[in-house]
């Protein structure tokens, strides 16, 4: 028999340890001799991640003159910096950013909890440029419309725009 993959030699295994089982469960053997045999983990391939250049030419491709460029760089600064999901972000309030002291508030992140997330200067920068642009469809005052798939098309817009040669999402951004 010839394995050519580990995918192969785990199917064949797992046909050895159910043809041994059967015999095990109709009286045919005692014992089952493939009962601990291991099988061989599933090759997970590694994601795509953007490098450091396309990173750094993605977050200045937004058009900082206009309304919607600044909340464009604002929300991609603030994944990059804080690392928080896409999903974090679209439940951002206004009262959740502190950027005098550096500091995002995620509430019910990954497990329904709540955390305290720092900030780097650059994100608390372009944060504070966005509110006082009062830019509409992204950090609303509490109670206000959250994120809306606008501002999240145009991050993956902006990816085809800064030319990245990666087939990345605004999940790898973090």
């Amino acid at each position: 028999m010839r394995v050519d993959s580990a995918a192969t030699l785990r199917q064949w295994l797992s046909i050895i340890r159910t043809f041994f089982a059967w015999m095990n469960s109709n009286g045919r053997l005692w014992h089952n001799p493939a009962e601990r045999l291991a099988l061989p983990r599933k090759e997970q391939p590694l994601p795509h991640v953007l490098n450091e250049s396309d990173i750094a030419r993605l977050i200045e491709t937004p058009d900082t003159t206009t309304a919607i460029g600044i909340r464009d760089r604002a929300l991609m600064e603030t994944l990059y910096a804080t690392g928080i999901r896409h999903a974090e972000a679209h439940r951002l309030d206004l009262y959740d950013v502190d950027t005098a002291a550096q500091r995002l508030a995620v509430r019910l992140g990954k497990g329904q909890r709540d955390r305290l997330v720092p900030l780097t200067e650059t994100a608390a920068h372009w944060l504070s440029r966005y509110v006082t642009a009062r830019v509409r469809s992204w950090l609303p005052a509490s109670g206000g419309a959250k994120v809306n798939d606008v501002a999240s098309r145009n991050s993956f817009h902006q990816l085809r725009l800064c030319g990245c040669q990666s087939p990345a999402v605004v999940s790898l951004i973090k």
